[in-house]
């Protein structure tokens, strides 16, 4: 199983992503494109994990997480991967304070309790 750790989107988020969709799909880029429901931002993408290991990894997981506030940060540019004429994923930017909010502690608490699981 491929496995990534996330962060959901607000209502008002996905909102927005679903309008600036609307206006990607009339470009006719070949891609297929996703529910707005699962989009996220991705904290860390781990490689595919035995089914065993998911449930480990989500206890670490959601220890990691404890005591984080919630945050806020603002959508600023859009990517693409490989490139603009035939992407394969296109993504977008976030701006804001994002270490000092949850991305940097989410990130150091669960690459330090992923060490000491083993």
């Amino acid at each position: 199983m491929r496995v990534f750790i996330s962060v959901n989107l607000s209502a008002l988020a996905r909102k927005e992503l679903g309008e600036l969709t609307q206006k990607l799909q009339k470009s006719h880029w070949p891609v297929r494109w996703e529910e707005i429901s699962k989009i996220h931002v991705t904290l860390a993408f781990l490689g595919k994990l035995k089914n065993s290991k998911t449930l480990k990894l989500r206890a670490i997981v959601k220890k990691a997480c404890l005591g984080i506030n919630p945050f806020e940060v603002s959508f600023k540019g859009l990517g693409s991967f490989p490139n603009f004429i035939e992407p394969r994923v296109i993504w977008m930017g976030l701006k804001g304070d994002l270490k000092r909010q949850a991305f940097g502690l989410i990130k150091s608490h669960l690459l330090l309790m992923l060490l000491l699981a083993g």
